[in-house]
Order: structure tokens, then C-alpha cells, then sequence
């Protein structure tokens, strides 16, 4: 503050010494005006000055408690604003010690926040299958699983249901949506903000990024946007956690076959090869009779197994170590009188249960 208002005693100074003169009198006013906003750019940018404090040529408090409990969760939840920052040399030094030491233990919180928030989530949508089947199927009189006498032993019964405790992405995309615009409806009433600037806040912070363009300045409601964002950070977790772990899992089962497929067989002509030795035998004679035409190959079966083939009847052919009593059961029984076990997928038959 000190320097722009000497600046300015200067542009005012130089003013009435060489007011005779126009055309120095607009060289210099020129350059008194860059020099001017050099100051205000640099004053606003690194000291965070607003304009009421140039005009009113006093500086407010910056670090206040409030605004230090700010900085201090911007730090260790790594959203970093950048307004304020420590100026000093020893400032800097102590917001390196303390993020070392706060930012891997804020970070260990929030994920059990997280997990905790996912568990009850998929207990709460498993909840809601529940009376949803039940809302659909209660009227329904014959509501019992096929279960053959294998899983009956080990407890499963009739009545048991398979739960889903995959949540849909849909639904998990929803929750982050309807909480950032939560966020956005809070922010439009404690800041002169609109809602879709107070909407684009919220998923800037929840997201950790961190611009700092936009930063709370009301220190009232301060308590209240710092319990925002660590619950935020908290559904984000979890969000990440439901969603983010699947369609990893799903990418590496992807990599994966894609690594295995030059192991996969092929069956040409009843004759059974492999598909990357097939390939380059197609790729050879492609360059041998310089065509660039695709090659059609008809009857061809791709398989991951030895025995690329398997009947339909399988389950109909006598095992090596049943007996006679089970194989004559077996090969009696219609298809109508067999079913498949809802848990394990053996079959079994209506009459007499076996595997």
C-alpha cells in the first residue's frame, strides 16, 4: 500500500511540474499508468490485496482463525486454493512439515469415510431389492428356487435369494450429481455467486482440483463449507470405490484375454491351430499374392480350451464313477424331469436329487 500511494504522489507531482508541456505530459502520464498497474497486478496477485483495501489504504486481517482452519484443510485434503499462502521463508517451511504429516493421515481418513459410506450404501440398496421383490412377487404363489440336495445340506433353501451388491453406476453418478448441486444451492446462498458458478465450486473442490478463482470470503459460514467438503470428499471416495473399482477390474479381465488370445485355438477344416499362427499364415499369403482383398474363411470356431467342442447332451453321458442305479435314473429322465440348481447350476432330477 505504501509503494502504490508513493507512485501515485509521484504521477501527481510530475503532473503539475510539466503541465505546459502536452506532449511530455502524456509520455509521462503513460508511463506513471503502466507503472501504476504493474503495482495493482502484483498487489492483488501475490499480497491478495482487494480494491476497498487500495482505496481505503488500509490492509485487512488475512490470517484469521478462521481462515487458517481453511488453510489448514485446503492443505492436508490437497485442494490448495492458493489464497492465502505462507509469504514467509519459516512459513513455508512449517506448511512443508505439517502437509508431510497431515495430508497421508487426512487422506487414510477419508477413505475409511469412504468405505464406510459404500458399505451402508450397498446395505441400503440391498434393503430396497428386498422390498422390491417382494412388492412384485408377493402375490405369486410358487416362489420357491430350485436347489438341488447338495447346497440344501450346506444350508441353502428354498426360499433364499441371490443379492446383487453391485451398485449401479447410474445411481452412484447420481448421489455425486445431487450432491454437488446441494453444494451449488448453498454456495448461491452464502456467496454472491450464481448457481451454476457455485455448481462449478463445488465439483472443482470435490474433485480436488482446486483452481482457486473461486474461494469462500465469508468467514461466518466457514465451519459450515469446511463440513461440506470433507463430506464430499468422503462421497467421492466412496463413489470411486463403488464405480472406479469394477470398471478397473473390468479393463485388466479385458487386458488380460486380449494377452491370452494369442493362445486361443481355432478349428479350420476340423483341424485344430492356434489363431496367431493362423493369422500369420493368412498375413503370408496376403504378401505372397500381393492382394490387399480380405480373406473369408468359412466354418471357423475360435476356443480357449483344449477341446474347443462340447455337446449339447454332456450331462446326459454316464460318469466313470456313478453307478448303475444313478446312470439308469440319469438316462430315463426327460428333459422335463431336470432342472438346474439356482446356487451351484448342477443338475439334478425332480424325482431323486443327484449331481
Amino acid at each position: 500500500l505504501k509503494l502504490i500511494y508513493s507512485r501515485q504522489n509521484e504521477f501527481v507531482d510530475d503532473l503539475i511540474k510539466l503541465a505546459a508541456d502536452r506532449y511530455e505530459w502524456e509520455t509521462l502520464a503513460e508511463r506513471h499508468m503502466h507503472n501504476m498497474s504493474d503495482q495493482l497486478f502484483v498487489a492483488f496477485e501475490k499480497y491478495f490485496l482487494t480494491s476497498n483495501e487500495v482505496k481505503r489504504n488500509a490492509a485487512a486481517e488475512t490470517w484469521t482463525f478462521s481462515s487458517s482452519i481453511f488453510f489448514a484443510v485446503t492443505v492436508v485434503t490437497t485442494i490448495g486454493y492458493g489464497n492465502p499462502v505462507p509469504a514467509t521463508n519459516i512459513g513455508r517451511i512449517w506448511c512443508i512439515m505439517f502437509s508431510l504429516l497431515g495430508i497421508p493421515l487426512t487422506l487414510v481418513t477419508i477413505a475409511d469415510l469412504g468405505k464406510f459410506l459404500s458399505e451402508h450404501l450397498v446395505w441400503l440398496y440391498g434393503n430396497y431389492l428386498k422390498l422390491k421383490y417382494w412388492v412384485l412377487f408377493r402375490h405369486r404363489k410358487d416362489r420357491r428356487e430350485h436347489v438341488c440336495e447338495h447346497c440344501h445340506s450346506h444350508g441353502i433353501g428354498h426360499d433364499m435369494q441371490i443379492e446383487e451388491k453391485r451398485i449401479p453406476a447410474f445411481l452412484v453418478l447420481a448421489i455425486l450429481i445431487v450432491y454437488t448441486a446441494f453444494g451449488g444451492v448453498l454456495m448461491s446462498k452464502l456467496e454472491p455467486w450464481s448457481f451454476f458458478t457455485s455448481f462449478y465450486w463445488s465439483f472443482i473442490t470435490m474433485t480436488t482440483v482446486g483452481f482457486g478463482d473461486l474461494m469462500p470470503r465469508r468467514d461466518g459460514y466457514m465451519y459450515i463449507i469446511l463440513l461440506y467438503i470433507i463430506l464430499g470428499l468422503a462421497i467421492t471416495t466412496m463413489c470411486i470405490d463403488l464405480v472406479g473399482v469394477q470398471y478397473i477390474r473390468k479393463i485388466h479381465y479385458f487386458g488380460r484375454k486380449i494377452q491370452d488370445a494369442r493362445s486361443a485355438l481355432a478349428v479350420v477344416g476340423g483341424k485344430v491351430v492356434l489363431v496367431s499362427e493362423l493369422y500369420a499364415n493368412l498375413m503370408q499369403k496376403r504378401a505372397r499374392n500381393m492382394s490387399r482383398e480380405a480373406f473369408i474363411v468359412e466354418n471357423l470356431y475360435v476356443a480357449k480350451h483344449i477341446i474347443p467342442f462340447i455337446p449339447t447332451d454332456i450331462r446326459c453321458i454316464r460318469y466313470i464313477d456313478q453307478t448303475a442305479d444313478a446312470a439308469t435314473i440319469s438316462t430315463s429322465s426327460s428333459a422335463m424331469d431336470m432342472q438346474s440348481c439356482r446356487f451351484c447350476h448342477s443338475r439334478y432330477s425332480l424325482n431323486r436329487a443327484f449331481k
